[in-house]
């Protein structure tokens, strides 16, 4: 409608708000669009926040992928449901086995209602979820140990969950707006490594260019890390074979993709990549030949 329409006081405020000046009124048209239609039919930018955990002989990676607007709501909702003990920081581990936490004298039902309330909240404000954990006895039996200096089971973990963001959007039937962004746990040891990861994933998996950058963010001041932290340690729980709730939880609310890559998976890939380096090498060879 025209802002100067019979009965549109409403939309002549909104056409002011908008600097329409009144000589173009008939030139210039507003379109009402439903909120619950975009929030429904057109996506929003993504962008990702990753956790590691080990523990015995498992290691896994896993993050949580939404909009910016749900990464605001979590923020809030997160910091409120935490006691002011917390001084804002939630650690899975921390939480279930170390004495200092503030959860330390709770009963474990307590516990059990808390950690609930926390993942509705990350299944409320995410999109998806992906994951990747397996034994690293299995992958370094697999893979030789001067390739290990190369790419970690750190590395291959992450790896493997950027092929899986690549194909959950594939999978989508509305894609959301590129690239999206990742975020990671800080830690100063893997900063470089989870780096090169990122850029050699994109190069592989990456074709269409969904991907933008990986950055390092601080657990303790990012509600959202502390949400992938929460994930991965349920995720390898899961991998370990303990029974959880709060896992089957997270399943029923929220798509979730995960995968436990064994020595089969392990040395497939190294055949690969020693097939590619390969490849690479007489690629370079011949280039500085001709």
């Amino acid at each position: 409608m025209t802002p100067s329409g019979t009965g549109c006081i409403g939309v002549e405020r909104f056409a002011r708000l908008f600097l329409i000046s009144p000589g173009e009124y008939h030139l210039r048209y507003l379109v009402a669009i439903s909120l619950k239609f975009i929030s429904r039919h057109i996506d929003k930018p993504h962008s990702g926040y990753f956790d590691e955990s080990y523990k015995e002989d498992t290691i896994a990676v896993a993050g949580w992928v939404g909009t910016y607007e749900g990464w605001n709501r979590l923020e809030y909702e997160w910091r409120k449901a935490l006691p002011a003990s917390a001084n804002g920081d939630f650690h899975y581990t921390d939480f279930w086995h170390s004495p200092k936490n503030y959860a330390a004298h709770w009963s474990h039902e307590k516990r059990l209602d808390h950690i609930r309330k926390l993942a509705r909240i990350a299944c409320d404000c995410a999109a998806f979820a992906v994951g990747v954990a397996f034994s690293m006895k299995a992958f370094n039996e697999a893979i030789p140990a001067h390739k290990r200096e190369i790419l970690t089971p750190l590395n291959f973990c992450f790896a493997n969950c950027i092929s899986l963001l690549v194909a959950a959007r594939a999978a989508r039937n509305v894609l959301p707006p590129t690239p999206w962004d990742i975020m990671f746990d800080q830690k100063a040891e893997e900063r470089n490594g989870i780096g090169q990861v990122f850029l050699g994933s994109k190069a592989l998996f990456d074709k269409e260019g969904m991907l933008g950058n990986v950055g390092f963010g601080d657990r303790k001041h990012m509600a959202p890390l502390q949400a992938a932290d929460l994930l991965v340690g349920e995720i390898r729980r899961n991998h370990a074979g303990l029974p959880s709730e709060i896992f089957e939880m997270l399943k029923e609310q929220r798509p979730i993709m995960v995968t436990y890559p064994t020595s089969n998976d392990f040395s497939r890939w190294a055949a690969e990549a020693e097939k590619r380096i390969r490849h690479r090498k007489e690629t370079n060879r011949a280039e500085h030949s001709s």
